[in-house]
């Protein structure tokens, strides 16, 4: 229940952002500190634009989402689907972690890293070319 009103909450402030029009540093808004991996080598972190692709979701521009963080539109749609399956499973005294482990999440976790790798390499791309 705690993680689902959590996530609900991350939902509304990506709601309440405008996103950086650079494509990332959409936290820096939060009062947060921009990236520093970035700083330090030029080169965007694995998780560069999450924040800007979550902000582009909840004002449903799923172009520009996709466009500035792949992986991060996904988790965006992920974090969405979790919020009414976490209360779900609340309101059925259940734990939504016994429910998911019944799916066999170790067979998607190949391809959630693939997605999370290949999205950093398109974000290296698209920001420093």
């Amino acid at each position: 229940m705690v993680l689902a009103v959590f996530t609900a909450y991350v939902l509304y402030v990506s709601w309440t952002l405008d996103p950086d029009p650079r494509g990332y540093g959409t936290h820096e808004r939060l009062g947060l500190a921009p990236c520093s991996f970035k700083a330090w080598t030029g080169v965007p972190c694995l998780t560069c634009g999450m924040t800007t692709a979550f902000a582009h979701m909840a004002h449903f521009q799923l172009l520009d989402a996709f466009a500035v963080q792949p992986a991060g539109a996904v988790f965006f749609v992920m974090a969405v689907l979790y919020v009414p399956a976490g209360l779900w499973a609340a309101a059925r005294g259940r734990s939504l972690f016994a429910l998911l482990d019944r799916l066999d999440l170790r067979r998607h976790v190949l391809p959630f890293l693939a997605l999370l790798l290949g999205a950093w390499v398109y974000t290296i791309l698209v920001q420093t070319t």
